[in-house]
């Protein structure tokens, strides 16, 4: 009985892996590197964009790993460790406070507001739309499996009409998806790897490989061929990455093939981390690479010039990629040690919800003491 609860707490690990170093490489591109332009350097233009482009769909791969292995969501209380979690990003986030108060000295009481207040700046858009449809996905699911596989069938195609296919042709975010971080755009990607995985669609592909290959060539090409076409018409290149959005249909073909290969390879290995790990190293991975004093930090005093030789901008890219790794990974171990200790555990025990009305309960609590010390807060 005890084995059995170990392997249910057991999670396929190589999709998440992948999500968090393609977070991990698109931070580094956006933050890390001064992004070259056309004019200037044309080739290394293409290649950054190509590279960012090919890295962005991370925001497609663990909403479709969430629906695509349902069965093992459905029955699990996703409440029942929002508080070690929640305790995980706050410890995280006053980590990055302290650590930059004395590497720099300066920060402002804006920074530590947003350590209770995250959604106020909007830096975890993707992450806070993310945990929402984890918090639904157990009724969810249920609701989608009482669904005949031709009703299943009907409702992909129509939400991808859409959801891709409509943005695509119009060339517009019709329905406020934030570049693959809104929530409605998260909870069609969980209804699609449902749909994967109730329609046996994954193992149907044939020559994956190939049309993995071939649909990277075309989000790629698709740069080079806009940029030409934006350069007749408008005589710039603002339009080159047009289509290089999460939910282009384009990026979307990629998306998938890529999720169908990388759950083949999960399939042959058959990697498994416990659930708390996965959390644990994804809260560290959106904090880290999301926080504001980061990301303002690395951008400031950390950027890599662009006036140096196409092999050294690549080597500094593979550095910047290899210490946020560590720094994570590392974060992640001593977040795990700390869950073991017992002020840790008393905290998260007086925390701890086991259902919606506990929470909102809590919200009222919440709510209520902010309202009786709003002169302290708002006090200048």
């Amino acid at each position: 009985m005890k084995e059995e609860s170990i392997n249910q707490n057991k999670l396929p690990a190589i999709a998440v892996i992948i999500t968090a170093m393609f977070f991990i490489i698109e931070r580094v591109l956006l933050t890390a590197t001064t992004a070259p332009s056309y004019a200037e350097a044309p080739r290394r233009y293409f290649l950054f964009a190509g590279m960012k482009v090919l890295v962005a769909v991370a925001v497609n791969l663990l909403p479709l790993w969430l629906g695509y292995h349902w069965h093992l969501f459905k029955n699990r209380n996703p409440l029942a460790r929002m508080a070690k979690y929640w305790l995980f990003y706050f410890l995280s986030m006053l980590f990055t406070f302290v650590f930059f108060f004395f590497l720099r000295g300066t920060l402002t009481f804006r920074d530590l507001w947003i350590i209770f207040f995250p959604i106020s700046q909007n830096y975890f858009g993707f992450a806070a739309s993310f945990v929402f449809i984890a918090l639904l996905s157990p009724y969810l699911f249920h609701q989608l499996e009482k669904l005949e596989l031709v009703r299943v069938k009907q409702i992909l195609i129509v939400t991808t009409i859409l959801a891709v296919l409509l943005p695509t042709i119009f060339s517009k975010d019709l329905w406020g998806f934030l570049t693959g971080k809104g929530v409605l755009w998260q909870l069609y990607l969980v209804v699609v790897g449902f749909g994967l995985n109730r329609l046996k669609l994954l193992q149907k592909i044939r020559f994956l490989v190939p049309k993995l290959i071939g649909s990277m060539l075309v989000v790629v090409s698709l740069i080079f061929i806009m940029a030409q076409v934006s350069r007749s018409i408008r005589g710039d290149v603002s339009t080159a990455e047009r289509f290089s959005v999460p939910y282009s249909l384009f990026a979307m073909v990629y998306s998938l093939y890529l999720f169908a290969f990388i759950e083949r390879i999960q399939e042959k290995i058959n990697l498994k981390m416990s659930s708390s790990f996965l959390a644990t190293y994804l809260i560290s991975l959106v904090v880290i690479t999301n926080n504001g004093l980061v990301t303002w930090s690395v951008s400031e005093y950390y950027r890599l010039p662009l006036d140096t030789s196409l092999k050294k901008w690549l080597l500094g890219i593979i550095t910047a990629f290899g210490i946020f790794f560590i720094v994570i990974t590392l974060w992640s171990i001593v977040l795990n040690a700390v869950s073991h200790i017992n002020l840790f555990k008393r905290l998260e025990n007086r925390l701890k919800v086991e259902s919606y009305q506990g929470l909102f309960e809590r919200g009222q609590q919440f709510l209520t003491w902010l309202k009786s010390k709003k002169r302290v807060i708002w006090f200048k």
